[in-house]
C-alpha cells in the first residue's frame, strides 16, 4: 500500500502541498498536461528551488498570465468546470470534494446558501489551481492513503482580508478543522489557509496515527511564501506499508490495515492469500435498519437523498419481521466522512428508532471514463482492468435523442469502445 505522511508542523496551504509533492518526484511535465484539461488559459504553473531558513526546499507557483481582471466564479461554476473536463474521475472526486467543503465553511460563516457562495478564495484561479493538483499529483504517485499530524495555527494577532481584520487563524481555515487535530502556536501570521486544509480533508487524511511500519521512497519539502524565524515548509513522506499481521503493524494508525489485520471484520487478511495488485482496500460502513411502518414513497425518496447525500450505494430489501409482519431493510454504505449525515437523513426521512452501523472493508478497482459518440450523442464507459460498461444515464439520454432501443445503444457504444482499443498500441493497452 502506497502511503504519504503529511505534517504540517509549521502549516499548510496548497502550494506548500505540490511543492512538497513535486520535491518527491519531479512529475511538473505531467502535471501541466492534465491541468490542460482545464480548459483554461493564460494560467501557468511553476516551480523553483528556495531555502526556507536551513531547509532547501520547493516552491509551487500558479501565475495567471491573463491581461484581463478575472471574475470570481461560484463555487456550482467550478464544479461545472470540473466535471467538464477530461480529468480522471478520482481526480474530479477529491477536487469537488475540496472544493464542497470550503463553499460549506463559507456557505456557514456567512449565513448564505451554498450555490450563492461567491468570494474571492474560493474562485480565484491559483485556487482552482492548486486544488486540482494536489487531486492530479496524489492520482500521478498512486497513493493509496495519507496520514498527517495536528495542523498548525498562528495565534496573538488579527490581520486584514477580503472582509476585513480577521483572527489570523481565519475563520474558515479553523472552521475546516472541525474533526481533525489542531495546535495553535505563537506565530502571528495565518500559516495554515483554507485551500491548504480543504485539501488535507478532501484526502481523508488520518489524523489518528503514524506510519510505524513504512519502507520510505521519497522525501519532500514544500516552500511557503513567506518567511519566518521558522523553516516555513510542509513536509512530505512517501513509501510502502507492508500489511504484515503483527503487533507492531497494527498500531500504526491506518484504519483499513488495522481492520484487515483482526478477524473482527467482514475479511481477515489471513483468509485473503494474494490479491490482483489493481485491488485497492477501503474502511466503509454498511448502514441497515428494520422498517415496517413507512410506506413505499417514502423508502424511495430515502434511498434517492442518500445517494445524492454521498452514500456509495443504497438499497432496499424485503424481509419479513417478529409476529410476522412484512418490512423492508434499508441499507447504505458509506464512507467516514459521510456517515454522520447519512444517518441523519434515515433519522429524519423514516422515524425510525434504531441503526446498525458495521465497519467493513471493500476492495475496488482503480478505473477511467472513456467517451464515445454514438449517432452524435455522447456516451461515457466506466473501463477497469476487467472489464468495461456504458453509463446508463448517458444510454437513456441517448435512447431518447435517437429514438433507438437502450440495449441496441448499449451494443454499439461497446462496440465503438473495442474498435478504438484494438487501435490503440500495446503499451496503452496495459
Amino acid at each position: 500500500m502506497k502511503v504519504l505522511f503529511v505534517e504540517p508542523t509549521f502549516g499548510i496551504s496548497g502550494d506548500m502541498f505540490n511543492g512538497a509533492l513535486l520535491d518527491i518526484k519531479d512529475v511538473l511535465g505531467q502535471l501541466e498536461n492534465e491541468l490542460l484539461k482545464l480548459n483554461i488559459t493564460g494560467v501557468k504553473i511553476s516551480t523553483s528551488k528556495v531555502k526556507k531558513q536551513y531547509l532547501k526546499s520547493t516552491l509551487f507557483k500558479v501565475v495567471d498570465e491573463a491581461d484581463d481582471v478575472r471574475n470570481p466564479k461560484s463555487y456550482s461554476e467550478i464544479v461545472k468546470l470540473i466535471d467538464d473536463s477530461d480529468l480522471h474521475e478520482k481526480v474530479k472526486k477529491i477536487s469537488n470534494s475540496a472544493f464542497k467543503y470550503l463553499a460549506e465553511v463559507e456557505a456557514s460563516i456567512h449565513n448564505v446558501l451554498i450555490n450563492e457562495v461567491h468570494f474571492h478564495e474560493i474562485g480565484a484561479i491559483d485556487s482552482i489551481f492548486d486544488i486540482v493538483s494536489a487531486a492530479i499529483l496524489v492520482h500521478l504517485l498512486e497513493i493509496d492513503y495519507i496520514f498527517s499530524t495536528p495542523i498548525a495555527n498562528g495565534t496573538n494577532r488579527a490581520v486584514e482580508s477580503d472582509h476585513g481584520f480577521t483572527f489570523c487563524a481565519s475563520p474558515a481555515a479553523v472552521k475546516l478543522q472541525e474533526s481533525m487535530k489542531s495546535v495553535f502556536l505563537p506565530v502571528e501570521a495565518e500559516i495554515s489557509t483554507p485551500t491548504g486544509v480543504a485539501i488535507l480533508k478532501a484526502l481523508n487524511a488520518d489524523f489518528k496515527g503514524t506510519p510505524k511500519i513504512m519502507v520510505i521512497e521519497g522525501v519532500g519539502y514544500g516552500a511557503g511564501t513567506k518567511d519566518f524565524e521558522h523553516p516555513n515548509v510542509l513536509r512530505a513522506t512517501i513509501g510502502d506499508m507492508e500489511m504484515a499481521n503483527d503487533d507492531e503493524t497494527a498500531d500504526n494508525g491506518s484504519e483499513v490495515i488495522n481492520f484487515l489485520n483482526t478477524e473482527h471484520g467482514s475479511v481477515a487478511l489471513s483468509h485473503i492469500g494474494n490479491l490482483p495488485e489493481q485491488l485497492i482496500p477501503e474502511s466503509i460502513f454498511l448502514i441497515s435498519t428494520n422498517l415496517d411502518d413507512v410506506t413505499s414513497e417514502v423508502l424511495s425518496f430515502t434511498v434517492e437523498k442518500l445517494l445524492s447525500s454521498g452514500a456509495l450505494d443504497a438499497w432496499v430489501t424485503p424481509i419479513v419481521m417478529k409476529k410476522n409482519r412484512p418490512a423492508f431493510e434499508l441499507h447504505a454504505i458509506s464512507l467516514d466522512d459521510r456517515l454522520s449525515e447519512l444517518l441523519t437523513v434515515i433519522l429524519n426521512e423514516t422515524k425510525t428508532l434504531g441503526i446498525r452501523v458495521k465497519k467493513q472493508v471493500r476492495f475496488k478497482l482503480n478505473r477511467e471514463i472513456v467517451k464515445v459518440n454514438v449517432d452524435g450523442c455522447e456516451v461515457a464507459l466506466k473501463v477497469s482492468p476487467y472489464g468495461h460498461k456504458a453509463e446508463y444515464d448517458d444510454l437513456v439520454a441517448a435512447s431518447k435523442v435517437l429514438n433507438r432501443p437502450l440495449s441496441d445503444i448499449k451494443k454499439q457504444a461497446e462496440a465503438l469502445y473495442l474498435s478504438d482499443l484494438s487501435s490503440w498500441p500495446s503499451s496503452k493497452k496495459n
